[in-house]
């Protein structure tokens, strides 16, 4: 029998790895899942420069409260590309949040985001509203 030392102190030092390595593959299992969605595009800003989309089946409803991924892309920001958001909408009480967010910058390095934010009122003639009209229709 060979015996392999990886090098670990304690069962602290596995757990770190342990979490390192399924970070990576949840990130790579994600990064690969958004990329073949199907984007819906749902809105534009009115001067064109954002473009709003809808991962039309990752649309879940839990209640009065709906589950999705949202995209825009932009043109005119000098640090972003695109932003994608796991984005937790409540029907009744007429608000969101994003649960998560992916983004590319112009040179195409991603970065990640996995705290919730808080919840935001939705206000008319946002693209959020356009969003609360098509996920939240009954």
């Amino acid at each position: 029998m060979v015996k392999i030392n990886v090098g670990l102190k304690a069962n602290g030092d596995f757990v770190r790895l342990l979490r390192i390595v399924l970070g990576i593959a949840f990130m790579v299992l994600l990064g690969s899942k958004l990329e073949a969605a199907e984007w819906l595009e749902i809105t534009r800003n009115a001067s064109g420069t954002a473009i709003y989309y809808l991962d039309d089946e990752s649309v879940h409803h839990e209640g009065n409260k709906v589950l999705f991924w949202d995209k825009r892309k932009v043109s005119d920001d000098p640090d972003f590309n695109e932003i994608s958001g796991y984005t937790e909408m409540d029907c009744k009480e007429f608000n969101y949040r994003t649960l998560q967010i992916i983004g590319y910058d112009k040179n195409g390095k991603s970065f990640t985001d996995h705290d919730a934010g808080q919840w935001q009122h939705i206000d008319a003639n946002t693209a959020m509203a356009v969003f609360y009209g098509y996920v939240c229709k009954e």
